[in-house]
């Protein structure tokens, strides 16, 4: 399907990039790469996506200063608007949703030359938005059965699917009049539209994943790490050092938390900024870095133990955890097929840390990634948990995952723990790494010299 997905994108790219062009006019620049993704995204996924969310209609409305976090999606960067959707479902008609906008008539060329609308609606200075808004979706919902189901983008377990302020929800009921009743949240479809992605996306993606894969394995072998020297703070400087290099300056969050750098028995679990303990032999240390490229975000962790002197291999309680975090890992990814709920992934891979002897992990299996570190799609986590609904939704092809079931052991002056993470990609035939995952512990000397082990 990856295949045949790739050639129709290439051709509606090429289909996207000439319909745009005679919008913008022959004077005009064509589409970016960026722009021609955003259109083929939208051309591939919103009517499959709106399906699956139930939805007949999609109504965003965004505006400067505050805008939707879906904006930008299609291609709203300026002003106010209302951006309409429609899927009307008629046998034999076209598969393909209606898109209209309700905008400021100053901001009417840009949407035009997005390539994106097939109608837009620009509304003068003399005129009010709501009533332009009331008459045009009074015809554009026209014919829609009694029944619809109106998508609004809000939500309480997804801040993603939250972008509609209460003062448009007010004004949008309003121009909807008898058919307010039928909003209803667009979660599901926010988190479908939003976690899938292109082939050529994926590509991207895989890259980016093959760079933060060997940014994080110049750091556990370079013998920058010194027992009893080198602090979690310096560790992170140097990381990101290794990723300028490489021509990676941004980091996948804010550079005072990136690499989060963890050592120890472990005092403190939130996701604190890196500071001035020191790496010490008998720790157990684990980096978690992501690199920005192009427009997405990666989110990767490697594990690795301080000898002590004399040591050649950490004590077998550290080497089983590793050994229950990988085997977690593996059985969480083998869970992972198009259909599959996030829950089930989530109890594939409790179950065999509970199996091991060992409480559960506090956090969930994983969570989607992409634009964003913690992007949006189906959480990897308890049915239910942090009140949303994502537990409970299905996996897609082309959805990309962090994979990060750990495993703890209490103990006087802090538990042991040991964590890994890995990206992976929703298939057909399941879930397959973008990078190879880790195999073993890295070994990290006392003393300054590369480090054994590999991965």
């Amino acid at each position: 399907m990856l295949k045949s997905l790739a050639t129709r994108s290439v051709l509606l790219a090429l289909v996207v990039a000439g319909f745009a062009a005679n919008a913008r006019g022959a004077d005009e620049a064509p589409l970016s790469p960026a722009e021609v993704r955003r259109n083929t995204r939208i051309d591939e996924f919103l009517l499959e996506s709106m399906r699956t969310g139930d939805l007949d209609a999609w109504i965003v409305l965004t505006r400067e200063g505050n805008f939707d976090p879906l904006s930008s999606d299609f291609g709203f960067s300026i002003g106010r608007g209302a951006l309409v959707f429609v899927d009307r479902q008629i046998e034999g008609s076209e598969e393909r949703v209606e898109r209209k906008a309700v905008v400021s008539s100053l901001d009417i060329a840009p949407l035009k030359a997005s390539g994106i609308y097939d109608e837009l609606i620009g509304v003068e200075r003399d005129q009010s938005f709501e009533e332009v808004l009331a008459e045009n979706l009074a015809t554009w919902l026209g014919g829609l059965p009694k029944d619809l189901r109106i998508g609004i983008n809000s939500s309480a377990g997804n801040g993603i699917a939250d972008g509609l302020t209460a003062s448009f929800r007010d004004l949008l009921e309003r121009a909807l009049g008898e058919r307010s009743d039928r909003m209803v949240s667009s979660e599901v479809t926010v988190l479908s539209f939003r976690s899938k992605k292109l082939p050529a996306e994926i590509e991207l993606y895989r890259d980016a994943t093959r760079i933060t894969r060997e940014i994080l394995h110049e750091t556990m072998t370079d013998g920058f790490i010194v027992a009893g020297t080198t602090t979690q703070a310096a560790l992170r400087d140097h990381v990101q050092e290794i990723a300028r290099r490489r021509g990676f300056p941004e980091t996948a969050w804010e550079p005072e938390h990136c690499p989060g750098v963890y050592s120890g028995p472990f005092e403190d679990l939130s996701h604190a900024e890196p500071g001035s303990r020191i790496i010490q032999s008998g720790d157990i240390l684990w980096v978690d870095f992501g690199i920005r490229s192009e427009a997405y975000a990666t989110d990767m962790i490697r594990a690795a133990y301080i000898l002590r002197p004399g040591e050649s291999e950490a004590p077998p309680e550290i080497a089983k955890m590793f050994a229950t975090a990988k085997a977690a890992n593996r059985a969480a990814v083998a869970a992972m097929k198009p259909g599959a709920l996030g829950y089930q992934v989530d109890a594939a891979a409790r179950s065999v840390v509970t199996a091991a002897g060992y409480p559960e992990f506090f956090h969930s299996t994983g969570h989607p990634v992409g634009f964003e570190v913690h992007g949006a799609g189906p959480a990897l986590g308890k049915r239910g948990d942090r009140g949303g609904g994502a537990s409970e939704m299905a996996l897609e092809v082309g959805q990309i995952f962090a994979v990060e079931p750990s495993v703890m052991l209490p103990r006087d002056g802090g538990p042991w723990i040991v964590n890994i993470e890995e990206e992976v990609l929703i298939t057909e035939r399941g879930a397959e790494y973008m990078a190879p995952p880790q195999e073993e512990l890295y070994f990290i000397p006392p003393v300054a010299n590369p480090a054994v082990g590999v991965e």
